[in-house]
This record gives structure tokens, C-alpha cells and sequence, in this order.
């Protein structure tokens, strides 16, 4: 049913949603130099990601050459962050770690002591992240949705 409520004067007043977003954080490898990722973007939607040192990684610290995967990074833990959407933050979020363990080296901005587990820390343009020796920047796109419009 219409979410309308009428006024002293019997007119509707329709409360119409805003048009809806779809929110991505774009992480960009800048260091360390001639590293095999380095000026590669990562897009990150709402779906988020894993990261980490295997090939199973939506952002993976990995090359292959010769069919084999060789890690380019020995201190990134093989699931070493988790970014999910958090509503109640309003953005895409970052975690060390897998769901079952933290990473040994941590994340930084750091979020956790050696195998301690991390808060939840929401990502913002201009952020930095440090994984291993792997360092990114955040950018943030938001693609606008129009609704249609009643003829």
C-alpha cells in the first residue's frame, strides 16, 4: 500500500526514497616498487573481498608464472583481511584476518596485535593500508541509480 499521509487539506503527501547508490571502494597497490601489483586497482563493492596470499583471495598477493603461483609478499598471511559492507557504519569495513584466525603480521592501519583479534575499522578515501610490505590507497566511487519517473 501507498506510504502517503494526507494534510489538513486532503492533498498526499508521498514520501518517495532518495535514489540508491552503489558504494565501492577502490584499493590501488603504490609500494613496494616493481612489485607485480604495483598500480593495480582493486574495486571492492558491497559484496566485499577476502585478501591475502592465495589464488582464492578476491585480492590476491600472488603472480604466476609457468602455471605456478608464487607469493610476492612471505609476510601475508594466506587470508590476511576481510572487507565487508556494515550498514550501521555506512560504508565498507576492514578486518585483520580470516573468519577463523588474525594474520601473523597484522594490518595497519593496525588493527590488531599478532594473532590478537581486530574491531572492525571503516574505509575512508585517503587511507593507507599496510599488508605486509604491500601498501595501498583507498578512493572511494559511488555510481547513482536513478528511479523512474511516473508518466
Amino acid at each position: 500500500e501507498d506510504e502517503a499521509e494526507e494534510d489538513g487539506e486532503g492533498a498526499k503527501e508521498h514520501e518517495e526514497p532518495a535514489p540508491r547508490g552503489h558504494r565501492e571502494v577502490v584499493l590501488t597497490c603504490f609500494a613496494p616498487d616493481r612489485s607485480p601489483i604495483q598500480g593495480k586497482q582493486y574495486p571492492v563493492a558491497e559484496d566485499g573481498a577476502t585478501i591475502g596470499r592465495r589464488n582464492s583471495n578476491k585480492i590476491h598477493f600472488c603472480h604466476t608464472v609457468d602455471d605456478r603461483s608464487y607469493g610476492i609478499d612471505s609476510s601475508v598471511s594466506a587470508e590476511h583481511a576481510r572487507i565487508v559492507m556494515d550498514e550501521a557504519a555506512g560504508g565498507l569495513v576492514i578486518t585483520d584476518g580470516s573468519t577463523e584466525r588474525s594474520s601473523t603480521n597484522g594490518t595497519w592501519v593496525r588493527l590488531s596485535a599478532p594473532y590478537e583479534e581486530s574491531e572492525w575499522v571503516p574505509l575512508h578515501p585517503n587511507m593507507e593500508l599496510l599488508l605486509g610490505t604491500v601498501r595501498f590507497s583507498a578512493s572511494e566511487s559511488t555510481m547513482l541509480t536513478e528511479r523512474p519517473l511516473d508518466a
